[in-house]
């Protein structure tokens, strides 16, 4: 599979293109960033060893494409190509696509398996689907696709669908379209108002602007042809994944006498006077200054506030939000150190000879201008975040108040937009909604709407410019829906409907916090996956009995060292505090040459995810491994903790791992500090020489953790990654289950419990399978729980251990998953 490689001089930016493509491709594509230089106080810039790394990372003989932003990554890029041997250097491809657009049309067409020239050839075509939809050009990209196909399609089967989804086809459903279109054996196209695409392509599908309510047509030719429309009208007809608000079988649209639309921003819906919020951000009038070194010296001071004041709104919001929202307001920070808008304005107040407030201003706007103009809505949606930041510096130059919004009834709060500081101070008890005339679903405002459960409709300009303060208003946050003085009959509906959804919500957290107990008695434990500390607080919420598998990665990436001791024990300790007791399960740095760390050297491996990964590589690094050992025992003191080893082949293996721990007890106890002297220590069970030797491993751990992703992968001898054969690693697969038997079977002659952390942990279909083989301790998404749990009072084990037997004795996958359903 075809490589990608990000260059950019922000390693922000790098980071989020490399996110949102990753999403758009359901195939396990290899993405490395090479973004920023390691300078803390001017980290803007490109290094070619970076670069070279990059490469490296992604190469796995099929090619590698190398997307840049601006001029010197460009060099960079070429400087690291020279450092290469020269036979690595004939897979690279250096691309002049947009950084943005190029990496998700790369990426996108990458997890289909194509050939380098074919992905390269995609992402280049995403500058031109730009150009098109930009502006009109002597040479329209429209009109040279209209003519290659615009002739008549022979026997081709062809279906009408009118766009029901709020945002159309937008990239998701785009690239969603994409890989039904090139799995298909057949050759198809999509049609709107004349115009045809190949629906192969990202960038043509693109072109053609469809949007909620167009009619589009899908044209299939070949023996897939009636198999093809079947999956597009499957896609159609669970809105590409976008949501319609359907309340206990109830339609909204049948309520629409006196409603208009906006754009879906946060779920739930409201009904109370609306109340306008104004919060302006004017251009200073010019006044001249005496000398430019004092209003630069003003302008350090505003910046310097501004910062202390986004850590603290960011250490207040990271205990309501979840850590990813709460690091929004980083992100603020870092606007506030970029070097080009610092230019900008030092250039305005010494050129203009004017006042820090009016040359700030100056700067600010352009900078989110340019945003505005880009074509991709996620990067207009960041023109938002850069006015946040402009109105902070702002009011702290001219020494003005801090506007808050505290009305005193609850309202549904108006405004032209929202900035992601005003959001996230909002009183839920009196914002039952929010409207926006601007902003888009993903703002970082519809983004912490969300994680607050307020909601919110945004985009809705024409909705709401007749409406003034004290009408009646009522929204519906999942349809995107809007009504300005609805009737009495319209609002004794909505308020049943939003009744009636908060009773669902309500039910479903007080039967989350009830035990898991089968029809016919029988207690499972149901824990939560978890990435970080945040993570924990909403595993509680959503009824988990504990933490199956807290991933400790995060702590390990996009830094230059490895995490001290110290700070290893804060983070550890936060997210066993946040459980109450309950236990934490954490499982040892789980990377290798397939998601390497730049201290740790890894060697260049042919196959890596059959290298050194997991334990094998924390072991060779026995040093790093150490003091994240010690850190967890000085947890496990004060809390529950359990410490859970992945990659465990043999018990050779664990002898290795008891003498770094004994290291790290013997350290500890010469330092004075304390800790649990007999914590329960596990091991993922994920390859299958562990079930093999599941019996004598039984004798040496306090549990098992089965790793049902990578088991099946390696059970099946496929690569989850690998789309041609990714319906293999299936951990549905009768000899994956089996192996899963077996490690139930060892671990109950030898009394220690079984638990599954994998993705199968949280499908609600295998659930019977699962009890069926005994499993009586499942870890999964925290989101998944309530469901899970439910699921589980239905079930009675007997049945269920029927139902497995019938699931062993079926040929594959396949006929597993259909047996189920």
């Amino acid at each position: 599979m075809v490589g990608i490689v990000l260059v950019s001089h922000s390693a922000a930016i790098a980071e989020g293109a490399k996110e949102l493509s990753l999403q758009m491709a359901q195939g396990d594509v290899r993405v490395a960033t090479a973004g920023g230089i390691d300078d803390p106080d001017n980290p803007i810039g490109t290094d070619p060893t970076k670069v070279m790394a990059a490469i490296k990372a992604v190469d796995q003989g099929d090619g590698v494409l190398v997307l840049m932003d601006l001029g010197s990554a460009l060099l960079s890029a070429e400087v690291a190509l020279d450092m290469l041997p020269e036979e690595e250097t004939a897979r690279v491809r250096l691309c002049s696509a947009p950084i943005i657009e190029g990496a998700v049309a790369a990426v996108l067409q990458a997890s289909l398996g194509v050939s380098l020239e074919v992905v390269a050839a995609e992402a280049l075509t995403a500058f031109e689907t730009k150009k098109f939809q930009l502006a009109d050009s002597p040479f329209s990209i429209g009109e040279q696709v209209q003519e290659q196909i615009s002739e008549p399609i022979d026997e081709a089967l062809s279906k009408e669908f009118v766009l029901q989804n709020p945002l159309g086809i937008h990239a998701r459903p785009a690239a969603k379209i994409v890989q039904l279109a090139a799995s298909a054996d057949a050759d198809v196209w999509l049609e709107k108002e004349g115009q045809r695409v190949r629906a192969d392509s990202i960038n043509q599908v693109a072109m053609l602007s469809a949007r909620y309510g167009d009619t589009v047509t899908l044209h299939a030719k070949g023996s897939g042809a009636a198999l093809a429309l079947k999956e597009f009208q499957a896609l159609y007809d669970d809105n590409f994944g976008d949501s319609l608000a359907e309340v206990n079988g109830e339609k909204l649209q049948e309520i629409t006498s006196n409603s208009e639309g906006g754009i879906a921003a946060s779920h739930g819906m409201a009904v109370a006077p609306a109340l306008w919020f104004e919060s302006a951000f004017t251009e200073p009038v010019h006044q001249p200054i005496d000398d430019p070194h004092v209003e630069l010296a003003r302008l350090k001071d505003a910046l310097n506030t501004s910062k202390d004041e986004l850590n603290t709104l960011q250490k207040e919001a990271s205990k309501a939000l979840s850590a990813e929202q709460a690091d929004i307001f980083t992100a603020h920070s870092l606007i506030l150190e970029d070097p080009e808008l610092l230019d900008q304005v030092e250039a305005h107040i010494r050129s203009d000879n004017t006042y820090a407030e009016r040359a700030w201003y100056k700067a600010v706007t352009g900078f989110a201008e340019r945003y505005r103009q880009l074509d991709d809505p996620y990067m207009q949606a960041r023109a938002n975040d850069v006015v946040d930041v402009g109105k902070r510096v702002m009011r702290v130059l001219t020494g003005e108040e801090v506007v808050s919004f505290n009305p005193p009834d609850p309202v549904i709060l108006l405004a032209n937009d929202l900035l992601p500081s005003q959001t996230a101070s909002l009183p839920k008890d009196k914002v039952l909604g929010i409207i926006t005339e601007q902003g888009g679903a993903t703002s970082h405002a519809a983004i912490i709407a969300r994680s607050l459960g307020i909601p919110a409709v945004v985009g809705a300009q024409s909705a709401v410019r007749h409406i003034e303060n004290g009408d009646l208003v009522a929204l519906d946050g999942a349809s995107g829906r809007v009504w300005h003085n609805p009737s009495d009959e319209e609002v004794s509906k909505l308020k049943e409907l939003s009744l009636k959804e908060e009773q669902k919500k309500i039910e479903a957290i007080q039967s989350a916090q009830a035990p898991a107990v089968t029809a016919d008695g029988i207690t499972l434990s149901i824990k939560a996956n978890i990435a970080s500390p945040a993570d924990a607080h909403q595993a509680l919420e959503n009824g988990a009995d504990g933490v199956g598998l807290f991933r400790t990665e995060f702590l390990f990436f996009d830094r230059e060292e490895a995490p001290t001791e110290e700070e290893q024990v804060t983070l550890y300790t936060d997210a066993a505090k946040a459980l109450k007791g309950s236990v934490l399960t954490v499982r040892t740095l789980d990377v290798g040459g397939d998601k390497p760390l730049p201290y740790l050297q890894a060697m260049e491996e042919d196959n890596p995810f059959l290298g050194v990964r997991g334990v094998r590589l924390s072991l060779m690094h026995a040093d790093v491994f150490r003091v994240q050992i010690k850190a967890l025992l000085r947890v496990s003191d004060e809390y529950p903790i359990a410490i859970m080893f992945p990659m465990v082949s043999h018990t050779g293996q664990l002898d290795e791992i008891y003498a770094v721990v004994e290291e790290a007890k013997q350290e500890l106890r010469d330092e004075g500090k304390a800790f649990d002297e007999h914590p329960k220590l596990g091991i993922m069970v994920e390859v299958p020489a562990a079930v093999a030797l599941a019996d004598s491993l039984a004798q040496r751990v306090q549990f098992f953790s089965l790793g049902t992703n990578d088991l099946a992968q390696y059970v099946m001898a496929a690569d989850r990654g690998n789309r041609y054969v990714s319906d293999l690693s299936d951990a549905l697969q009768p000899a994956v289950l089996k192996m899963i038997k077996d490690t139930v079977t060892a671990g109950n002659a030898a009394g220690i419990p079984v638990s599954i952390c994998g993705e199968l942990g949280g499908n609600v279909n295998a659930l019977p399978v699962l009890l069926g083989l005994g499993l009586t301790e499942l870890s999964m998404s925290a989101p998944l729980i309530p469901i899970v749990k439910k699921r589980i009072r239905e079930l009675r084990v007997d049945e269920c251990r029927r139902i497995a037997e019938e699931a062993l004795g079926l040929a594959d996958a396949k006929r597993v998953a259909a047996f189920l359903e």
